[in-house]
């Protein structure tokens, strides 16, 4: 390992990425989400210096920086909001329940198969 490899190392960085990225989804996921906001960010920066090159106003150059990050903050609220608004709709819909001989932990300590379900409603 190199020197600034084997200065950065973290043990424990690195087994979270091990127990995170396990499937091949989370890094594509990663990935698209990183392109997105690039590709979002250059948008808007592109856009505002072409506006202030085709405009007489020559100090708006200066507001670059602060524009971009009001846009880019906006954008991660959208999706913060999006999110919400999906994981809302989840837990409101009841989760099928793993079988018992599946699961393998003491019947004292089991319970739903995935935090996020609700037990279904009981049928009158």
């Amino acid at each position: 390992m190199n020197p600034v490899a084997e200065a950065l190392w973290n043990p424990i960085v690195a087994k979270e990425y091990r127990s995170r990225m396990r499937t091949w989804r989370s890094p594509v996921a990663m990935t698209v989400y990183i392109l997105l906001l690039g590709g979002l960010g250059w948008a808007i920066f592109s856009s505002m210096t072409f506006a202030a090159r085709n405009s007489f106003n020559g100090g708006q150059a200066a507001n670059y920086g602060q524009g971009l990050f009001l846009y880019l903050v906006l954008f991660q609220m959208v999706l913060l909001a999006f999110i919400g608004a999906v994981r809302r709709s989840h837990r409101n819909t009841p989760c099928r329940r793993a079988p018992r001989e599946v699961s393998r932990r003491p019947p004292a300590r089991r319970g739903l198969p995935f935090p996020s379900c609700r037990p279904a409603e009981p049928h009158d």
